[in-house]
């Protein structure tokens, strides 16, 4: 059993869980682990993981337990996630409200989704649903960049560089091997807008993935019995795959 969980690299929650799955499993091999070893699974080459969804993290491989860049929580990061891209939008929303220059695709998306006469009349509810609610709010960004508008293209470019720095620390700090696997809801759904602008930051190959990071997970459980996964277990699990 391999388990790869956000969250297992802090306090003592991997030992937990590993505890408790050897009382119930006592005859298999198992491993509790970051989720970033998924993704180092997933490319034996990769030097360096990014996860950038809901938060945003960077990780160095270093053998069982990866270094972490950036992925101090949503309280104290403040770019590279949704949560950030979001918080931007509402930010600069509120902002222009004040002195009453809302004529922008951001705004008008922006006001659309939460409904209402203006955002402040959603303020109560930005702070009830809080993290997960603000983050939902990131496509309208990239929306409203599609459609020209300056200041969504701005949020970009920031939460860009600000992931291809981390990236960078990785090779300059760590020297990490210049390449990183790419993860997460807004590298699997912008992509085609992001990664053009962390690559502009940054010379370390991006690379997206073709397969869930749960292949990653399913090959590590394999090097747990063997240096090598099974012949064909890629074709297989592509075909077989239904998640």
């Amino acid at each position: 059993i391999f388990c790869g969980i956000a969250g297992m690299a802090t306090g003592n929650y991997a030992e937990m869980l590993s505890s408790t799955l050897r009382t119930l499993y006592p005859e298999i091999k198992i491993s509790v682990a970051s989720d970033a070893l998924n993704l180092f699974s997933l490319y034996d080459e990769a030097g360096m993981v990014v996860i950038s969804g809901t938060g945003s993290v960077v990780f160095v491989r270093d053998n069982e337990r990866p270094r972490r860049l950036g992925g101090h929580g949503y309280l104290i990061d403040t770019e590279g996630s949704a949560y950030d891209f979001g918080r931007a939008a509402l930010s600069l929303a509120l902002d222009r409200e004040d002195v009453g220059a809302v004529d922008s695709p951001l705004y008008s998306l922006l006001l659309e989704r939460l409904g209402g006469a203006c955002v402040w009349d959603s303020i109560g509810t930005i702070y009830r649903e809080g993290k997960p609610m603000i983050a939902s709010l990131a496509p309208i960004v990239f929306e409203a960049s599609r459609l020209g508008d300056p200041d969504a293209t701005a949020i970009i470019e920031r939460n860009a560089e600000y992931l291809a720095s981390l990236l960078n620390c990785g090779v300059n700090t760590y020297k990490a091997r210049p390449t990183a696997v790419l993860s997460g809801g807004l590298v699997e759904h912008y992509g085609d807008i992001l990664l053009p602008r962390i690559r502009a930051h940054t010379s370390v190959e991006l690379l997206l993935i073709d397969l869930p990071p749960v292949f990653g997970a399913c090959r590590a459980a394999c090097h747990l019995i063997s240096e090598q996964c099974p012949k064909n277990f890629y074709q297989n699990f592509k075909e077989s795959y239904r998640g």
